[in-house]
């Protein structure tokens, strides 16, 4: 349970850090890779461990690492 909490807080956190950094460059944002594969190592964690995740925060996560890694 607690690493879902910290991959929801993870995820909340990179949308608004690299949102704010897209809008203040004007430009696509991209993160290191070894961030890249931190946030998907813990969405795998987190999809493994939460066996029903909703739909809507697959889709999100699915949004994010496409948009930035």
């Amino acid at each position: 349970m607690n690493k879902i909490i910290i991959f929801i807080l993870l995820i909340i956190t990179l949308s608004f850090v690299l949102g704010e950094i897209n809008e203040a460059n004007g430009g696509v944002c991209k993160i290191d890779i070894q961030d890249c594969s931190a946030v998907y190592n813990a969405f795998m964690n987190a999809k493994r461990d939460w066996k029903e995740m909703p739909e809507s925060f697959n889709s999100m996560f699915v949004s994010l690492f496409a948009n930035y890694c």
